[in-house]
Protein backbone atom coordinates (compact mmCIF):
# COMPACT_ATOMS: atom_id res chain seq x y z
CA UNK A 1 0.00 0.00 0.00
CA UNK A 2 1.06 3.82 -1.00
CA UNK A 3 1.45 5.80 1.66
CA UNK A 4 3.45 9.27 2.59
CA UNK A 5 6.75 7.05 3.90
CA UNK A 6 6.71 5.16 0.68
CA UNK A 7 5.85 7.67 -2.05
CA UNK A 8 9.17 8.34 -3.68
CA UNK A 9 10.22 4.93 -3.85
CA UNK A 10 6.78 3.47 -4.75
CA UNK A 11 5.89 6.41 -7.92
CA UNK A 12 9.11 5.69 -9.37
CA UNK A 13 7.98 2.34 -10.56
CA UNK A 14 4.61 3.75 -12.19
CA UNK A 15 3.95 5.58 -15.67
CA UNK A 16 2.48 8.44 -14.48
CA UNK A 17 1.39 9.24 -18.14
CA UNK A 18 -0.85 6.27 -17.84
CA UNK A 19 -2.55 7.51 -14.94
CA UNK A 20 -5.81 9.04 -15.28
CA UNK A 21 -5.47 13.06 -15.55
CA UNK A 22 -6.79 13.64 -11.87
CA UNK A 23 -4.29 11.42 -10.67
CA UNK A 24 -1.24 13.29 -12.39
CA UNK A 25 -3.09 16.69 -10.78
CA UNK A 26 -2.91 14.62 -7.85
CA UNK A 27 0.97 13.84 -8.27
CA UNK A 28 2.13 16.92 -8.89
CA UNK A 29 0.16 18.57 -5.74
CA UNK A 30 1.95 16.16 -3.68
CA UNK A 31 5.30 17.19 -4.97
CA UNK A 32 4.59 21.02 -4.16
CA UNK A 33 2.51 20.33 -0.86
CA UNK A 34 3.67 17.26 0.81
CA UNK A 35 6.13 19.38 3.35
CA UNK A 36 2.89 20.59 4.82
CA UNK A 37 1.57 16.79 5.17
CA UNK A 38 1.55 17.15 8.96
CA UNK A 39 1.39 20.86 9.84
CA UNK A 40 -2.19 21.92 7.20
CA UNK A 41 -5.49 19.38 8.06
CA UNK A 42 -6.71 20.17 4.77
CA UNK A 43 -3.01 19.21 2.44
CA UNK A 44 -3.37 15.76 4.85
CA UNK A 45 -7.15 14.85 3.67
CA UNK A 46 -6.37 16.48 0.06
CA UNK A 47 -2.52 13.99 0.19
CA UNK A 48 -4.16 10.63 2.24
CA UNK A 49 -7.47 10.97 -0.59
CA UNK A 50 -5.24 11.16 -3.21
CA UNK A 51 -3.36 8.18 -1.81
CA UNK A 52 -6.29 6.20 -1.49
CA UNK A 53 -7.12 7.01 -4.76
CA UNK A 54 -3.49 5.69 -6.56
CA UNK A 55 -3.35 2.98 -4.74
CA UNK A 56 -6.73 2.08 -5.94
CA UNK A 57 -5.72 2.34 -9.59
CA UNK A 58 -2.53 0.78 -8.83
CA UNK A 59 -4.24 -2.52 -7.26
CA UNK A 60 -6.60 -2.58 -10.27
CA UNK A 61 -3.95 -2.42 -13.28
CA UNK A 62 -1.97 -5.31 -11.37
CA UNK A 63 -4.94 -7.35 -11.14
CA UNK A 64 -5.52 -7.01 -14.89
CA UNK A 65 -2.39 -9.11 -16.41
CA UNK A 66 -3.12 -11.75 -13.44
CA UNK A 67 -6.92 -12.14 -14.65
CA UNK A 68 -5.63 -12.97 -18.17
CA UNK A 69 -3.18 -15.48 -16.99
CA UNK A 70 -5.75 -17.22 -14.83
CA UNK A 71 -8.78 -16.97 -17.83
CA UNK A 72 -6.07 -18.89 -20.07
CA UNK A 73 -5.57 -21.81 -17.51
CA UNK A 74 -9.05 -22.35 -17.20
CA UNK A 75 -9.19 -22.53 -20.75
CA UNK A 76 -6.88 -25.51 -20.83
CA UNK A 77 -8.20 -28.75 -22.17
CA UNK A 78 -11.25 -27.06 -23.37
CA UNK A 79 -12.68 -26.72 -26.58
CA UNK A 80 -12.78 -22.99 -28.43
CA UNK A 81 -13.95 -21.49 -31.40
CA UNK A 82 -12.53 -19.01 -33.66
CA UNK A 83 -14.63 -16.39 -32.68
CA UNK A 84 -13.77 -16.76 -28.96
CA UNK A 85 -10.71 -17.41 -29.68
CA UNK A 86 -10.71 -14.03 -31.16
CA UNK A 87 -12.15 -12.06 -28.60
CA UNK A 88 -10.01 -13.18 -26.01
CA UNK A 89 -6.90 -12.18 -28.16
CA UNK A 90 -8.53 -8.95 -28.80
CA UNK A 91 -9.22 -8.51 -24.86
CA UNK A 92 -5.53 -8.64 -24.53
CA UNK A 93 -4.62 -6.21 -27.36
CA UNK A 94 -6.96 -4.22 -25.90
CA UNK A 95 -5.65 -4.17 -22.63
CA UNK A 96 -2.03 -3.58 -24.00
CA UNK A 97 -2.64 -0.68 -25.79
CA UNK A 98 -4.34 1.26 -22.76
CA UNK A 99 -1.15 0.15 -21.16
CA UNK A 100 -3.15 -2.18 -18.42
CA UNK A 101 -0.31 -4.60 -19.33
CA UNK A 102 2.62 -3.14 -18.65
CA UNK A 103 6.02 -4.70 -20.01
CA UNK A 104 7.83 -4.42 -16.65
CA UNK A 105 4.70 -6.59 -15.16
CA UNK A 106 6.09 -10.02 -14.17
CA UNK A 107 3.42 -11.52 -16.22
CA UNK A 108 4.14 -9.32 -19.47
CA UNK A 109 5.95 -12.47 -21.08
CA UNK A 110 3.51 -14.65 -20.04
CA UNK A 111 0.81 -12.55 -21.71
CA UNK A 112 3.04 -11.88 -24.64
CA UNK A 113 3.89 -16.06 -25.50
CA UNK A 114 -0.20 -16.38 -25.01
CA UNK A 115 -0.95 -14.08 -27.41
CA UNK A 116 1.58 -15.18 -29.66
CA UNK A 117 0.22 -18.96 -29.53
CA UNK A 118 -3.17 -18.18 -29.65
CA UNK A 119 -2.98 -15.99 -32.79
CA UNK A 120 -0.77 -18.60 -34.36
CA UNK A 121 -4.13 -21.17 -33.74
CA UNK A 122 -6.75 -18.21 -34.66
CA UNK A 123 -4.99 -17.69 -38.29
CA UNK A 124 -4.54 -21.43 -38.80
CA UNK A 125 -8.17 -22.01 -37.87
CA UNK A 126 -11.07 -22.43 -40.58
CA UNK A 127 -13.85 -19.84 -39.65
CA UNK A 128 -16.39 -22.14 -38.14
CA UNK A 129 -13.48 -24.06 -37.12
CA UNK A 130 -12.48 -24.92 -33.16
CA UNK A 131 -9.73 -25.96 -31.44
CA UNK A 132 -8.40 -27.57 -28.40
CA UNK A 133 -6.54 -25.92 -25.96
CA UNK A 134 -3.46 -27.62 -24.44
CA UNK A 135 -1.06 -26.09 -22.19
CA UNK A 136 1.85 -28.58 -21.99
CA UNK A 137 2.80 -29.58 -18.21
CA UNK A 138 5.77 -26.82 -18.58
CA UNK A 139 4.19 -23.79 -19.31
CA UNK A 140 1.31 -24.64 -16.86
CA UNK A 141 3.46 -24.84 -14.02
CA UNK A 142 5.35 -21.69 -15.05
CA UNK A 143 2.10 -20.11 -15.24
CA UNK A 144 1.05 -21.32 -12.17
CA UNK A 145 4.44 -20.02 -10.22
CA UNK A 146 4.03 -16.55 -11.88
CA UNK A 147 0.71 -16.10 -10.32
CA UNK A 148 2.02 -17.19 -6.58
CA UNK A 149 4.18 -13.94 -7.13
CA UNK A 150 4.29 -11.61 -4.75
CA UNK A 151 3.18 -8.42 -7.19
CA UNK A 152 5.29 -5.17 -6.95
CA UNK A 153 6.79 -5.43 -10.43
CA UNK A 154 9.25 -7.59 -9.38
CA UNK A 155 10.84 -5.09 -7.12
CA UNK A 156 10.03 -7.25 -4.03
CA UNK A 157 12.62 -9.64 -5.14
CA UNK A 158 15.73 -7.72 -4.70
CA UNK A 159 17.19 -8.37 -1.28
CA UNK A 160 18.70 -4.28 -1.41
CA UNK A 161 18.91 -3.10 1.72
CA UNK A 162 18.53 0.95 2.41
CA UNK A 163 22.05 0.84 3.96
CA UNK A 164 23.34 -0.27 0.55
CA UNK A 165 21.46 2.24 -1.38
CA UNK A 166 22.37 5.01 0.90
CA UNK A 167 26.57 3.76 0.38
CA UNK A 168 26.13 4.34 -3.44
CA UNK A 169 24.70 7.98 -3.14
CA UNK A 170 27.52 8.63 -0.58
CA UNK A 171 29.74 7.40 -2.85
CA UNK A 172 28.46 9.05 -5.90
CA UNK A 173 28.30 12.53 -3.71
CA UNK A 174 32.05 11.86 -2.73
CA UNK A 175 32.77 11.47 -6.35
CA UNK A 176 31.45 14.95 -7.21
CA UNK A 177 33.30 16.24 -3.85
CA UNK A 178 36.47 14.93 -5.14
CA UNK A 179 36.51 16.71 -8.64
CA UNK A 180 35.56 20.67 -6.76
Amino acid sequence: MISVSNYSETIQKVDLQCLPKVLQDGHRFFLASNHWYGEDETVKETIDLYLVKIDEQLSKTKAIDRDFVVKFLEMNEKVKTKRQSGLFIKSIQKAIITKKIRRSSLMARHIVRMQEVLIDHYNKLPDKGKVKIAINDTWKNDLNSALKTPELDGFDQLSISDSSIKKKREKRFNLFNSMD
